[in-house]
């Protein structure tokens, strides 16, 4: 069998010639690649828009995504309160599509936090596709605590303590502020998942009212 003479072959000749003038070629096109890749843009019309969550305080906005057949309208407490929506779905800006919705976070601020007393606080996650919220949230509702209560058409499972009874409950506290109130329950297909905060006694019950009395 012949022997290439390596020292003088043309392969090494080959060889050399693309580690020579390829490497630089290749290197220069991957940077090339760098240079002229562009992310995808944002919608810049609004700040708050991410590709994977939209964020508003306009009700009619998030009604433009979702409709108004979520209880969206009765999540404006009070005059004094701002209501922030944001939306969470699984595909790339679906927004508009309800098969890829994951939940609809809902706050209700009631104002500044006083230096000696916080405001008041409510927050609601809907949950589309059978989701659970946080573990602590789920954990309050089994507790000893936990009652079913019929309020209008809905079967609400709800859980209220204050600072004085925590304790018994197997909690640290009720929070920052005196009274701590979870609740869940189902309207048109999603699971709600409520906690108020408040010092007010009557502010976790005044809030299922508003909600879901008729």
């Amino acid at each position: 069998m012949k022997k290439y003479d390596w020292e003088n072959s043309q392969l090494k000749t080959l060889l050399a010639a693309l580690c020579i003038f390829g490497a630089p070629l290749l290197l220069a096109f991957l940077l090339a690649l760098a240079i002229l890749y562009v992310p995808p843009e944002k919608d810049t019309n609004d700040p708050n828009w991410c590709y994977y969550n939209k964020e508003t305080q306009s009700l009619d906005v998030i009604e433009t995504f979702c409709g108004d057949d979520w209880l969206l309208d009765r999540f404006t407490l009070t005059d004094n309160c701002t209501t922030t929506y944001l939306l969470s779905v699984s595909e790339w800006k679906a927004f508009f599509d309800m098969d890829c919705w994951e939940s609809l976070h809902v706050t209700v601020d009631f104002g500044e936090d006083q230096p000696d007393r916080p405001a008041n606080q409510v927050s609601c996650t809907i949950c589309f596709n059978g989701d659970l919220p946080a573990v602590g949230m789920t954990e309050r509702l089994r507790e000893p605590s936990a009652v079913i209560r019929e309020i209008g058409n809905y079967s609400v499972t709800c859980s209220e303590i204050s600072s004085a009874n925590a304790e018994q409950y197997g909690s640290a506290s009720a929070g920052p502020l005196e009274y701590s109130g979870v609740a869940s329950f189902s309207h048109n297909g999603a699971d709600y998942y409520l906690s108020t905060l408040s010092d007010d006694p009557q502010f976790f019950e005044e809030t299922l009212e508003s909600l879901l009395a008729v």
